[in-house]
């Protein structure tokens, strides 16, 4: 029991958050690719504490291999 509970502390997303990651969202829904964003978009970024909210002035799309 412990030890599925560690496991599913470490993959919690608030634990994410605490190691210096963060969730961004678009219209509420959450950014995975920067395929999603267009200059110009307004997005809220979620922090281990607290949000902010940027607007995109830039999008860089890696170039997918064949």
């Amino acid at each position: 029991w412990r030890r599925l509970s560690a496991l599913l502390d470490a993959v919690s997303p608030l634990k994410v958050l605490e190691r210096g990651y963060s969730i961004t969202r678009k219209n509420g829904a959450v950014v995975r690719s920067a395929d999603q964003l267009s200059k110009g978009d307004r997005v809220e970024i979620a922090l281990h504490q607290g949000k902010a909210s940027a607007t995109i002035e830039n999008v860089f799309t890696e170039a997918k291999e064949s």
